[in-house]
């Protein structure tokens, strides 16, 4: 029973990644270069979070 609903719910998934998985909206260059700029921003953070707790132990 779990099992069916398992994969229920991973075709529902499947299905909407299908659909969204081209935007429908166009960006300006500003905007994607905003979004890599935060891109890289959350992962220097990221870095720096790991780097914190291993220099802790």
């Amino acid at each position: 029973m779990a099992r069916t609903n398992e994969k229920t719910s991973l075709g529902k998934f499947a299905e909407i990644n299908r659909r969204y998985a081209h935007p429908k909206i166009q960006m300006t260059p500003a905007v994607k270069l905003a979004l890599v700029a935060l891109r890289i921003y959350l992962i220097v953070l990221l870095a720096l979070l790991v780097v914190k707790f291993v220099t802790l132990v």
